[in-house]
């Protein structure tokens, strides 16, 4: 029953941050603060007692989610900055159903990503 109280933590702590203008640093807030909260409630109540056994992957675990997150921070604000949404097609290429409500789309992309 805790996850409920983390998600809604977590986006508490991010409407704070868009209401006081700092979007960006309120959402690397709220994702290392869960992160670390999963880290230490992951231990202190484990699913099942066995998985606490460590595998040697700690290191890359945590690098292999600071890097992708990264990553993706720094070519979303790329985009972002340089405007490189203007350089791709006006319309959409008829691969991707576009005309779909944006819901159905990430669903779909979801689903896609699950087996991408």
């Amino acid at each position: 029953m805790l996850w409920p109280v983390l998600f809604f933590a977590c986006v508490l702590c991010y409407w704070v941050g868009v209401q006081v203008g700092h979007p960006i640093l309120a959402y690397n807030i709220a994702y290392f603060a869960l992160a670390i909260c999963l880290y230490f409630l992951e231990r202190a109540l484990p699913y099942e007692r066995e998985w606490l056994k460590s595998d040697g992957q700690i290191y890359n675990d945590i690098g292999h989610t600071i890097l992708t997150k990264g990553f993706s921070q720094l070519l979303a604000t790329s985009a972002a900055l340089f405007g490189l949404s203007e350089f791709g097609p006006a319309t959409s290429s008829g691969l991707w159903p576009a005309e779909l409500p944006t819901f159905f789309q990430i669903v779909l992309a979801l689903i896609i990503g699950e087996f991408g």
